[in-house]
């Protein structure tokens, strides 16, 4: 997954979650819950698969 993929999974621009990476911007907290719970959720995903 890149991080055009995870930005829209979470609804948001890539512009701006890569500016959230690169620390030019700082989510708010409820943003950084989103992001938390969106990585969580990913995790539970991959921990789905069998092969």
């Amino acid at each position: 997954m890149n991080i055009s993929a995870f930005a829209r999974r979470l609804g948001i621009s890539q512009p701006l979650i890569a500016a959230y990476i690169n620390g030019s911007k700082i989510p708010s907290e409820s943003r950084k819950k989103e992001i938390e719970k969106e990585l969580h959720r990913i995790g539970k995903e991959l921990l789905e698969v069998s092969l």
